[in-house]
Order: C-alpha cells, then structure tokens, then sequence
C-alpha cells in the first residue's frame, strides 16, 4: 500500500512570504547614507488604509538638497488625515542637515540631525518640539548581470 509522499519544501518557505509583504509594506519616505546627485532628490509615499473600521491617508515626503561635495540639507514632512482625532489630521516634519563621514567605492556613511515638530502626540490636542540624530550606513551590491537574461 501506498504512503502519502512526505512534503518537500524548504523549511524557510515563509521567509520568502515575509519579504515580500515587508517589500510592500508601508514606510514613509527617507534616503540613505548617500548625498543626493546635484540637483537633489524627492521622495514621496502615499497611503490609504483603515485603521478600526476608519480610513486614513497618509503622505510622506524626503527633500534633500546638496549644498556641497559632504553634505546637504534635508527636510522630511509627513501628514495623515483621519477621522480618529479631533481635528481630523497629524503631522510631523524634521528640517535638518546630513553630513558626510565615510565614503568608499562601494559604501558610505554619514550623520544627519535635525529640528523636529510632532502634532498631537498621543493623539491629544497638543504639539512638541524636540532635535533627531540619525547615523545612516550604506552598501552598494555588485549587480554586474544581474538584470541580464
């Protein structure tokens, strides 16, 4: 008589499952250690969701402008309108500064700190104010033919 065959997977499959949902999960905007090329960068993200049976948007942005070879200046607002506080809406913003303190071929790392402003923490109907430091690191992979097929 026959037996069932054993199952034959490996035993991670679920980590796969979970970097998918973390690849796609919600984040608000920010860069790495790398200053931005001349010109400057943007990032934007944008959410809808529902939280206790209510919706919410949440927007996010990263604005960094380089204003040298080492550094630039950066500035990160983020904003939610929602239905689960009083006015309808929080936010945060950091106006900020990012410097340069490592850069090699394939690495880099740098140190950014800013002013930081944060509405209704605790969802109550006051504000705070408050400074953030960040050391951000950083590695470039080697994708020599990664893309070809």
């Amino acid at each position: 008589m026959a037996r069932p065959a054993a199952e034959t997977g490996p035993r991670i499959a679920w980590l796969r499952y979970l970097s998918v949902l973390a690849a796609f999960a919600p984040a608000p905007a920010a860069a790495g250690a790398w200053i931005a090329p001349e010109g400057g960068q943007e990032i934007w993200t944008n959410v809808v969701g529902e939280r206790d049976e209510v919706t919410f948007y949440e927007t996010s942005a990263y604005w960094e402008l380089p204003v040298g070879e080492n550094n630039s200046f950066v500035a990160a607002p983020w904003f939610e309108q929602n239905f689960d506080t009083d006015d309808g809406w929080r936010g945060e913003a950091m106006l900020g500064f990012k410097q340069t303190l490592h850069r090699g071929d394939n690495t880099a790392v740098a140190l950014q700190g800013g002013a930081l402003w944060i509405s209704h923490p605790g969802l109550d109907a006051c504000g705070e104010g408050g400074a953030e430091v960040r050391l951000l690191a950083g590695g470039s992979l080697p994708c020599e033919g990664a893309f070809e097929f």
